[in-house]
């Protein structure tokens, strides 16, 4: 019992006498940031309308313009990056270095017969400006237009109808450049 009072007293005075080197205490600094999630909505999908199987000039070639564009609306808080590509024909692909997506369209009563088509992402239907870069608030979610043209339609097309799927991936990014 006497040792155990000598080996906490001596404890005890190394502590009070040399006290804790405050040298030796970092403090690591924890901190989060919280965003809002990204939220990705079709309000509408793009539609050629009734085409007629001829041949076309490539200054006329039919557009979403005869039927309507597709609409998308994303929702964040935040600098992102969207990626897209035809759903049947690989990995997404930034949109600011896709100026036109080649989407290929597949006739529903015959899969062996198809057509190609070429998209853009549009901030505004009438200005076809692609997308470079783009920044939502909360309070402002950003309304897109898939805008679309046909590129192979000739008077040997057969009839039917054709479709297709465009896959967009949308996530934040640091780089303000996108």
């Amino acid at each position: 019992m006497k040792k155990i009072l000598i080996f906490l007293g001596i404890f005890t005075f190394s502590i009070l006498a040399f006290g804790v080197n405050d040298k030796d205490e970092k403090e690591v600094i924890v901190t989060a940031e919280f965003m809002a999630p990204i939220s990705v909505n079709v309000i509408r999908h793009a539609d050629f309308g009734t085409v007629i199987a001829q041949n076309y000039s490539s200054k006329n070639r039919p557009s979403t313009s005869s039927g309507h564009h597709g609409e998308i609306k994303i929702s964040g808080d935040g600098d992102i990056k969207i990626q897209w590509a035809d759903i049947t024909q690989g990995e997404p692909q930034d949109v600011k270095n896709t100026r036109n997506l080649k989407v290929v369209l597949t006739n529903e009563n015959n899969p062996a017969q198809q057509i190609n088509s070429e998209f853009m992402l549009v901030e505004n239907e009438e200005d076809f400006k692609n997308i470079e870069n783009l920044k939502l608030t909360e309070s402002s979610p950003a309304t897109l237009f898939v805008t679309g043209t046909l590129t192979d339609i000739s008077s040997n097309t057969p009839s039917g109808v054709y479709k297709g799927s465009i896959v967009f991936r949308v996530e934040y990014t640091d780089d303000a450049s996108n």
